[in-house]
């Protein structure tokens, strides 16, 4: 998947999230939806260590350093649809990947997903900054600023926090070409899982 991509560095890191967010998009034009594994959300670690996994049932442990850096694609597994209410999805998915990214000493991390999010038209950080602050906390009340988007967020060692939205368009269903947010995802469920230069 990343054969000849460095995920250590900017370059390769930010390539990687291209090429995701092209297959995302390929698969929300094909599916009308993006899905992984049954839920509208995945993401990768970006391993600096393998994971090792005994057999016993204990805790995972950090193994020996990859020659360069590894992205290990991050699902929930089906039976946490049965087990946790779908208001607990993400945060079980933020546990799963956040205790990756520590095992593995990961560089950085990719979120991508399917969501709602307010969009925030401004020229700079720090517009955007004080726009969203004057808008509601909570989502729903955000009127018509609140989109329905595939959504990319790329924390990165050399990038710190970058992301992405495509806003996805009804009657017909259609997507608007990616679009990097200022300041996005700042304080987002998935914000600090590794750390980064921002």
């Amino acid at each position: 998947m990343n054969a000849t991509l460095d995920l250590g560095t900017a370059e390769g890191a930010l390539r990687f999230a291209e090429l995701r967010r092209n297959e995302m998009r390929a698969t929300f034009e094909r599916d009308g939806e993006y899905s992984a594994n049954g839920y509208s959300f995945c993401g990768f670690v970006f391993e600096t260590h393998e994971i090792l996994t005994p057999s016993d049932g204990s805790a995972p442990r950090t193994g020996a350093k990859h020659d360069q850096p590894v992205a290990m694609l991050v699902q929930l597994p089906h039976w946490v649809q049965f087990a946790v209410p779908p208001s607990g999805h993400t945060e079980v998915f933020k546990l799963l990947l956040a205790k990756m990214a520590e095992t593995s000493r990961a560089c950085g991390h990719l979120f991508l997903s399917e969501m709602w999010h307010v969009h925030i038209e401004a020229d700079d950080l720090e517009t955007a900054r004080k726009k969203r602050a004057e808008m509601p906390a909570l989502l729903e009340h955000a009127g018509e600023q609140r989109c329905e988007s595939l959504f990319a967020v790329l924390d990165h060692v050399q990038l710190g926090r970058r992301s992405w939205a495509a806003r996805i368009l009804r009657d017909p269903t259609r997507l608007e070409p990616w679009q990097e947010q200022l300041g996005g995802a700042i304080h987002g469920r998935f914000a600090g899982i590794v750390e980064t230069r921002s």
